[in-house]
């Protein structure tokens, strides 16, 4: 087998593994406008972005969402067209930048030591957080 033999047996499965990860920042971006949706009646005060809080004032949550939606189907576009370039490594600094939307969604508290919550019965989180009083 030649080395050109195989790249073409290769080159689809990185290409899917591009197709996935466009997939996925598809899915959050979906996540994300979910959430603006159920919130809707909320969102204005609390949104920490002022380009988005600016555009939520002057027209309304359902535009916004619409607004983000459109411009989420450009982006995946554009990064679909990329696949196949030497500009495909854009594609993964979109779905980093989503996995951070996606943290900072479900799990971000403003609180730090909160990430270690799960293991908040154990010694070393208590002593982390001065919970555990030295002997």
């Amino acid at each position: 087998m030649s080395a050109e033999d195989a790249k073409k047996i290769t080159k689809p499965t990185n290409n899917l593994k591009y197709f996935m990860m466009i997939f996925l920042i598809g899915l959050i971006s979906a996540y994300d406008g979910w959430l603006t949706h159920v919130y809707s009646k909320s969102i204005i005060a609390e949104e920490r972005n002022p380009l988005s809080k600016f555009v939520m004032e002057n027209t309304s949550v359902d535009t916004f969402i619409c607004i983000k939606m459109f411009g989420t189907l450009f982006v995946c576009s554009v990064l679909f067209c990329l696949v196949k370039t030497k500009f495909r490594s854009v594609v993964i600094g979109v779905l980093l930048f989503q996995l951070w939307l996606f943290y900072y969604l479900n799990f971000h508290t403003g609180k730090y030591k909160d990430i270690l919550k799960p293991f908040s019965d154990t010694p070393i989180y208590r002593m982390i957080t001065g919970e555990l009083e030295s002997d």
